[in-house]
């Protein structure tokens, strides 16, 4: 039986052999969390398109999952990260 990912205290998620380290910083995450949920809001409303409302759900989503895991794979992809000294003092 495989469990889930454990989370060290040094902002890193373990699952079998792969390695999620943290790269999405305090200030990062507030945002993306206001924004899906903000995008949410919008493809709720009437008046949108069928593909702007799916359109916003994808992404609000995605924004609303990487705020949630801290990880970002895009942020990944292109080298970046917005975890700072700032959040390991916390």
């Amino acid at each position: 039986m495989q469990k889930g990912p454990s989370r060290s205290r040094f902002g890193v998620a373990h699952r079998g052999n792969s390695i999620m380290r943290r790269n999405i910083g305090i200030i990062d995450q507030t945002i993306r969390a206001i924004l899906g949920l903000a995008l949410i809001a919008l493809g709720a409303q009437e008046g949108i398109s069928i593909w702007g409302d799916v359109l916003s759900i994808l992404v609000a989503a995605y924004l609303l999952v990487t705020a949630i895991v801290l990880h970002c794979p895009l942020y990944r992809a292109l080298g970046l990260s917005s975890y700072g000294q700032l959040d390991r003092s916390m």
